[in-house]
């Protein structure tokens, strides 16, 4: 086999990994958003999670009591201010696992997982097509 063959299935093989994880979060996401239950909760604090990217720590009430909770997802300049409203969603069996509902927590780790992917798998199907070809 040439070398330009093997890159390609190498590729595509983890091209087609990286768009089955976006599948995966996808689908995690919509699962939170159909099973755990809404609440409103308020921007208390931001933590540095890096020199410059900042996160929110967010406060709601749950009917098991207050919850804090610290979102997966830090922006530079900060995407939320503290004192801010924000639409929170969250385990029913577990309060403190809850997420900002934003398009930025619903969507982002989808879609770089499946654009990554997509053009991973798409160059590595190329080269793998080439790599064929060039054999013959």
């Amino acid at each position: 086999m040439n070398e330009l063959l093997i890159l390609g299935v190498l590729f595509f093989g983890i091209g087609f990994a990286t768009l089955g994880g976006g599948v995966v979060a996808l689908v995690r996401a919509n699962r939170r958003r159909a099973e755990w239950l809404p609440a409103e909760g308020t921007v208390v604090k931001m933590v540095y999670t890096t020199r410059t990217m900042q996160a929110p720590v967010v406060a709601f009430s749950s009917p098991r009591g207050p919850v804090q909770f610290q979102s997966t997802v830090s922006s530079s300049p900060p995407a939320w201010q503290v004192g801010e409203p924000v639409k929170v969603r969250f385990d029913p069996n577990d309060p403190s696992q809850a997420v900002i509902d934003s398009f930025s927590e619903r969507w982002l780790v989808p879609l770089l997982l499946g654009l990554f992917g997509g053009v991973f798998a798409f160059i590595g199907f190329v080269m793998a097509v080439f790599g064929i070809l060039s054999n013959r």
